[in-house]
């Protein structure tokens, strides 16, 4: 029982250093929702949330370019297909 009273205590002194739930349960070794729960109460500072929120925003940023990257190269090979199979009826 100490245990996870050091654990929560841990993870609300993270919190208030502007760590996000995520790194909370990672460094802890605990699910997101206990880090949630544990730290439901911590409000953030204005730096800990631009901070969180730049964090967010990398993230989508990284998720759209590979997205992005993965349909050019979907696309690319569907081209590459289609004008093969021209190429044959042509030489039909």
């Amino acid at each position: 029982m100490l245990a996870k009273h050091k654990e929560r205590e841990a993870a609300c002194r993270l919190r208030k250093e502007g760590c996000s739930l995520s790194e909370i349960s990672a460094y802890l070794g605990v699910s997101k929702s206990s880090a949630s729960g544990w730290t439901r109460h911590v409000p953030l500072s204005k730096n800990a949330q631009k901070r969180l929120m730049k964090k967010s925003l990398e993230g989508q940023r990284k998720s759209q370019e590979t997205h992005r990257a993965r349909t050019q190269a979907n696309l690319k090979e569907a081209l590459d297909k289609l004008i093969d199979n021209l190429l044959k009826l042509k030489k039909k």
